[in-house]
C-alpha cells in the first residue's frame, strides 16, 4: 500500500473513532437533554408504579499512552562546519527529552570527501553512522541500505501530537527509491528569485514587472537613469550552474511543459506505478502538477525524441525563447558580462550599481549580513520570475527552481536502533526543534536556505517577513524536457559546447537559426555519452519501454 492511500485510511479510521465518540456521548447521561436548562436536573422520580430511576452510564476518557523511554546512542555523521553549534543545541534538547539516549556528532568534511566516505561505509556493512546525508550515494537505495520513511510518517510524532506527515509539506518527504521508497526527509525549500533594489525602483518610477516584455521596458528606464538593470554573470561557471543558467532552465520549463504528457510513464513501461502513473492526468494551471510523487517520466522517451529530432532547440519553442533572452543579453547586463564571475556581479547589486540580480532566497536571508560593508544601505525586494508571452509558451507563468533540502536520511540496522534514530528525525522535523534551530541559526548569523517544509513553525521576525508571504513557487526542474536546457542532461561535453555557442549566439556571430540548428546537433551527440555513463545499453532507445540497464 502506498503512503498516500495508508495516510488516507487512516484518515478515515480516525474520522470514523471521532464520529463513534460522538454518538456515544450524545447516548451517554452527561448531556443534558433538549429543553432542560443548564444546570438542572430533570426529575428523575415517577408516580407510576413499577418504575425505578436509571442509573446512567458515564465513559472515561482512555489515559494517554505514555512517552516511550528510548536508550541507547545515535550517531549524526555528515559535514556541520560553521553549524556545528546548531546540532548542538538541538543535540542537547534531545537528551534533555531523552536522558538515556546519547547523541554523537561526527562532523565530516564536505564534497568528494564525505561522498567516497560514506560510499565506502555502506559498503563495507558496518558504520557508527545512523543518521546521514544521501543525495549523494543514490546508488545504494536499491541496496537495503537505508530506512524508508513511508512507515514513520504514518506514525503518531510526539513532539507534535498529531500524524508525523500531517505536519509537513508533502515535497518534504517524496519518494525516491526504486520501489517508491522514502529514502530522506527535507526540511527547506529552496526557491529561485528576481531580487531589486527598492531604492533605485522608486526613484526611476517603475514597479516589478509582470511580464517578460515589462520587465525589458523596466530595464530601458533603468539604463536611461544610469543604472545597470541587471546584475548578471556570463563567465562559464554562471551559465552552466550559476545564475544565468538558471534562467534558462526556468524558461526551459516554461515553453516545453505541455510536452510532459507525451513522455509521462506508461502501462508496459518497466518503471511503471498504476497507484501513480496510472492516475496521473496533466494540468497546467497545478503549479506542482508534475511533481515526483505525482507522475514519473520516462527520460528515455526524451531522449529518443531529441534523437529522432522531434523535439530539442531546433524548434520554434527554443528559437522563441533565444529570442526573448536576446533582448536583455547583453543590452542590460554589465560591460563585460561574457567574462564576468556571479561574486563580481553581485557586487554591482550590493554597491548599488545595479537594480536587480537574480538568486535564491538565501540571499534574502542573509541580507543584513551582506550589506554590513556596503557603502549605502538599501531596501531589497523581490519578485517572481516574469513570464515570457508569445504564441510558443506552453504555460502563461514561469515556475522557480528548487525544491526541497536537506537529504536527511537513516541508515538501515535494526528496528531497534532504527526506531530510536527516527525518533531523533521526529523530534528534528518538528515545530519544536526547528524553533530550537532557527533560534540559534540566528544567533550565528546564519541563514536558512528558504521557507520551513515543517508546517506551524515560528520563525525568527526578519525572516518570517520574508518567507512568510513567498508561497511556493513550483519546481522547473521537475520538467524532463530540461533534458537539453543546457546541454544533454548536463553531460559534461555538451554543457561546454552549450555555452560556446550560446556566447556566439549573444554577441551576435550566430542567428537564431543557426545557433538552434548547431545545437540540435551537439545535443544528439551527446546521447549515445549519456547512454554510457548512465549505464544503459546503448541500444536502450530502441524500445523506451524496457529496463535500459537489463
Amino acid at each position: 500500500m502506498s503512503i498516500k492511500k495508508t495516510a488516507k485510511s487512516l484518515s478515515l479510521l480516525l474520522i470514523l473513532i471521532m464520529l463513534v465518540g460522538m454518538v456515544l456521548a450524545g447516548c451517554g447521561g452527561g448531556k443534558q437533554p433538549s429543553g432542560e436548562p443548564a444546570g438542572e436536573t430533570p426529575d428523575q422520580t415517577s408516580d407510576e408504579p413499577g418504575e425505578e430511576p436509571v442509573e446512567e452510564e458515564t465513559e472515561e476518557e482512555p489515559e494517554p499512552e505514555p512517552k516511550k523511554e528510548w536508550e541507547g546512542t545515535i550517531t549524526l555523521s555528515f559535514p556541520m562546519g560553521g553549524s556545528l553549534p546548531v546540532w548542538e543545541e538541538l543535540a542537547k534538547a534531545y537528551m534533555e527529552k531523552n536522558p538515556k539516549v546519547n547523541v554523537v556528532l561526527d562532523d565530516k568534511e564536505s564534497g568528494p570527501a564525505y561522498t567516497d566516505w560514506l560510499g565506502n561505509q555502506l559498503a563495507g556493512g558496518e558504520t557508527a553512522a545512523d543518521i546521514v546525508l544521501v543525495n549523494t550515494v543514490a546508488q545504494y537505495f536499491a541496496e537495503n541500505k537505508f530506512v524508508d520513511f513511508a512507515e514513520y510518517l504514518t506514525m503518531e510524532n510526539p513532539y507534535m501530537g498529531k500524524i508525523w506527515m500531517d505536519g509537513l509539506e508533502p515535497a518534504s518527504y517524496r519518494s525516491n527509491g526504486p520501489n517508491q521508497e522514502i529514502f530522506c526527509l527535507n526540511i527547506d525549500s529552496v526557491q529561485i528569485l528576481w531580487f531589486y533594489n527598492k531604492n533605485i525602483f522608486e526613484e526611476v518610477g517603475v514597479q516589478p514587472p509582470k511580464d517578460w516584455d515589462e520587465l525589458i521596458e523596466i530595464c530601458a528606464k533603468l539604463k536611461e537613469a544610469g543604472y545597470i538593470p541587471l546584475a548578471l554573470a556570463g563567465d562559464t561557471q554562471s551559465f552552466w550552474e550559476m545564475t544565468t543558467g538558471w534562467l534558462f532552465r526556468i524558461y526551459h520549463d516554461q515553453y516545453w511543459r505541455d510536452m510532459e504528457p507525451v513522455v509521462a510513464n506508461k502501462e508496459g513501461d518497466y518503471d511503471y506505478d498504476p497507484e501513480r502513473d496510472g492516475t496521473w492526468e496533466f494540468d497546467p494551471t497545478d503549479i506542482s502538477n508534475d511533481s515526483p510523487e505525482k507522475i514519473h517520466f520516462n527520460g528515455l522517451r526524451v531522449a529518443k525524441m531529441v534523437q529522432d529530432g522531434e523535439v530539442g532547440p531546433d524548434h520554434d519553442k527554443y528559437r522563441a525563447m533565444y529570442t526573448n533572452f536576446a533582448k536583455l543579453i547583453p543590452e542590460y547586463v554589465p560591460e563585460g558580462f561574457f567574462g564576468m564571475s556571479v561574486g563580481q556581479a553581485d557586487e554591482l547589486f550590493i554597491q548599488g550599481k545595479a537594480a536587480m540580480k537574480v538568486d535564491g532566497a538565501w540571499f534574502a536571508a542573509g541580507f543584513d549580513k551582506t550589506m554590513e560593508d556596503a557603502p549605502e544601505k538599501f531596501e531589497l525586494g523581490y519578485f517572481w520570475p516574469p513570464a515570457m508571452k508569445d504564441e510558443h509558451v506552453a504555460v502563461d507563468y514561469a515556475r522557480s527552481l528548487g525544491g526541497p533540502n536537506g537529504f536527511i536520511g537513516v541508515v538501515n540496522k535494526s528496528k531497534e536502533q532504527n526506531d530510536l534514530s527516527m525518533d531523533f528525525m521526529m523530534f528534528y522535523a518538528s515545530p519544536e526543534g526547528q524553533a530550537i534551530r532557527y533560534a540559534k541559526m540566528e544567533e550565528l548569523g546564519l541563514s536558512p536556505a528558504g521557507p520551513s517544509l515543517v508546517y506551524d513553525v515560528q520563525m525568527p521576525e526578519k525572516w518570517e517577513s520574508i518567507f512568510g508571504g513567498m508561497g511556493y513557487m513550483g519546481e522547473g526542474d521537475n520538467n524532463p524536457f530540461g533534458a537539453f536546457a543546457r546541454g544533454f542532461n548536463d553531460e559534461q561535453q555538451s554543457v561546454r559546447e552549450w555555452v560556446d555557442l550560446a556566447h556566439q549566439f549573444f554577441k551576435g556571430q550566430l542567428t537564431v537559426e543557426e545557433y538552434s540548428k548547431r545545437m540540435q546537433k551537439v545535443m544528439q551527440d551527446a546521447i549515445p555519452r549519456w547512454l554510457e555513463i548512465r549505464g544503459y545499453r546503448p541500444d536502450a532507445l530502441d524500445d523506451p519501454s524496457k529496463d535500459p540497464s537489463a
